[in-house]
């Protein structure tokens, strides 16, 4: 791939950007700040944060107004941009569940996308993602993307690492990383976040082998390993979409709770939650909390459950966790910090599974042999 990608617009253009006041210090060290190790495109009187992943993939932040713009993208520079070098040329995905903008302002070509902040999007939307960018660059030669969340990393490297092995600009989700980490940061960090990581491996064994059944599993326990022991109660979390929506489980399993569905058991320095009738299928988040604080988890992972193999999903270290609260970890650093593995039994001792036929919704039409823009 070409290593001029980041200087993808032509050396020499005069940017309208140049004749407006000179930015002021400190809204420069802002834009610095927030950007952390994220690239910057910073050539022709321009100061955003956007990056060229390949001359035709272009990954930014959310496009801000009011005081937000002075330390975020300037709605109104991305515009300006964008009319600059691809004028009537571009498409924009926005991936932000938790926010939007007027479309008008960017053109009025803006796809809305929306899954939630550190977490990973269904397969099925990864797919239609693909489908959308793949049919709008092969339109005309000229066309781009550009790919949004707020940030500009996670959830946009998901879906930008996703149509890199789509449209077989990369061979594997381990080089799609790699690479779209050299293209949108400066320290190769970009899409870090496990779970984000492992709907990847999803999305790259469905475009290569085909869809798979979704199976309706039990949760029959839940284990926590750890070095050390624990002098607080754990809280299990468990929300579960089972493709169609139709089935959702969304409580706060501990002991504390009356009617709980979980009985918590302490041996030694292990924590372990038995259930009896919690049925998932499809997407399913586990998040762990200290049950002595509500608000953002010690951590948590998402999995689907027609890619669990046998009756065990295990998450090997702490590095496989998503997104460890900095806040909570400070009264609940125990376990965190000695953390040993996490392990989710499925379906119980003696418990026949119920497998259905129904694929995963949607995905045989995004499959086709090779595409290429």
């Amino acid at each position: 791939m070409d290593e001029q990608a980041m200087a993808a617009p032509p050396v020499g253009v005069a940017s309208p950007w140049l004749n407006v006041a000179p930015v002021i210090r400190m809204k420069t060290f802002a834009r610095k700040i927030v950007s952390k190790k994220k690239r910057r495109f910073k050539q022709h009187g321009f100061n955003l944060d956007l990056s060229y992943i390949t001359p035709r993939i272009i990954a930014m932040a959310f496009p801000c107004e009011g005081a937000e713009s002075i330390y975020r993208n300037d709605i109104s520079e991305v515009s300006a941009f964008l009319n600059m070098f691809h004028e009537n040329h571009f498409k924009v995905f926005n991936l932000c569940a938790e926010r939007t903008y007027d479309p008008a302002k960017l053109g009025g070509n803006v796809e809305w996308m929306p899954f939630t902040d550190h977490s990973p999007a269904p397969t099925e939307e990864i797919f239609c993602f693909c489908e959308h960018a793949y049919d709008w660059l092969i339109a005309d030669p000229n066309n781009v993307i550009v790919v949004h969340c707020k940030a500009g990393k996670g959830r946009t490297g998901l879906m930008v690492c996703a149509y890199l092995l789509y449209s077989r600009e990369c061979s594997d989700p381990v080089t799609a990383i790699q690479y779209y980490g050299e293209k949108r940061t400066k320290n190769g960090k970009g899409l870090t976040i496990s779970s984000q990581r492992r709907y990847l491996f999803y999305f790259y064994d469905l475009w290569k082998h085909g869809p798979r059944n979704l199976v309706p599993l039990v949760i029959s326990r839940i284990s926590l390993y750890s070095n050390v022991s624990m002098k607080h109660d754990i809280a299990i979390q468990i929300s579960c979409n089972g493709g169609n929506g139709s089935f959702q489980l969304n409580q706060i399993l501990d002991s504390q709770h009356g009617g709980c569905v979980a009985n918590l058991v302490k041996e030694g320095k292990n924590t372990t939650f038995l259930f009896s009738e919690v049925r998932i299928m499809g997407d399913v988040r586990i998040a762990v909390y200290d049950a002595r604080y509500s608000g953002k988890p010690i951590f948590y992972f998402w999995f689907n459950t027609a890619f669990v193999d046998g009756n065990l999903f295990t998450l090997a270290s702490k590095s496989e966790l998503d997104k460890p609260s900095k806040v909570i970890v400070v009264f609940s650093s125990r376990l965190l910090q000695k953390f040993g593995r996490a392990e989710v039994m499925l379906g119980g001792e003696g418990r026949a599974m119920e497998h259905i036929t129904k694929k995963l919704s949607n995905i045989n039409r995004f499959l086709s042999p090779v595409r290429r823009y």
